[in-house]
């Protein structure tokens, strides 16, 4: 890769472990005090996005519409603190390495 993208990527990883850390490790604790994680369905989401997946091809896969799987990774961008999916991508990724 040339030196823009290794920049970008370490960029992106310094940010998402930064977010880790204040997300402990991916969980979220809302105003109640409690955790607020992902779904079965959320996680399986995150799981083909992570392997390069589109919404569209996601939805194929999982038999939902593409909006459909827009919303549920609305919702997981929400649940772990992130505005981008690499952000989310890169938590599954470490919590799940």
């Amino acid at each position: 890769p040339d030196a823009k993208t290794v920049h970008a990527t370490r960029i992106i990883g310094l940010t998402a472990q930064s977010r880790l850390v204040a997300l402990g490790h991916g969980t979220v604790v809302n105003g109640n005090g409690r955790l607020r994680d992902l779904t079965p369905r959320q996680r399986e989401i995150l799981h083909w996005a992570s392997l390069g997946k589109t919404n569209a091809e996601i939805g194929i896969i999982m038999g939902q519409s593409s909006r459909g799987i827009e919303y549920h990774m609305g919702e997981i961008l929400r649940k772990r603190g992130v505005r981008t999916r690499i952000q989310a991508i890169v938590i599954y990724a470490r919590e799940n390495a």
